[in-house]
């Protein structure tokens, strides 16, 4: 935990995204990529809650707002979990990444 600790403050350099930062590490120590996938998602449960207390649009919403903000993004992000977990299962892990990757590259030398 204190290499995933260490690997998702990489995440604070522009470019550099703490969801693929914490899955490579946790798939490189071994761990299953659902297993590593609900680790990811929990330990984004901090980062959220600190760009929450620590962002400025949030305060500058009216409560209502922004707890029924802070509702939805909660539901919408808990099934999202769970589509891709399930999904996870299914797909192998390394495979769709170098596939997106080179998706990407297409895509952006195109444009």
């Amino acid at each position: 935990m204190i290499i995933l600790g260490l690997a998702q403050g990489f995440s604070i350099l522009p470019g550099i995204s703490r969801s693929g930062t914490t899955l490579t590490v946790l798939v490189m120590r071994n761990l299953k990529q659902d297993q590593a996938l609900v680790i990811s998602f929990m330990t984004s449960v901090p980062a959220v809650i600190g760009a929450i207390v620590l962002g400025h649009s949030v305060v500058e919403m009216p409560l209502g707002p922004a707890a029924l903000a802070i509702l939805a993004s909660l539901i919408v992000g808990y099934l999202t979990m769970d589509l891709l977990i399930a999904y996870a299962k299914k797909v192998n892990f390394s495979g769709f990444c170098i596939t997106m990757g080179l998706l990407t590259l297409l895509l952006a030398s195109i444009y």
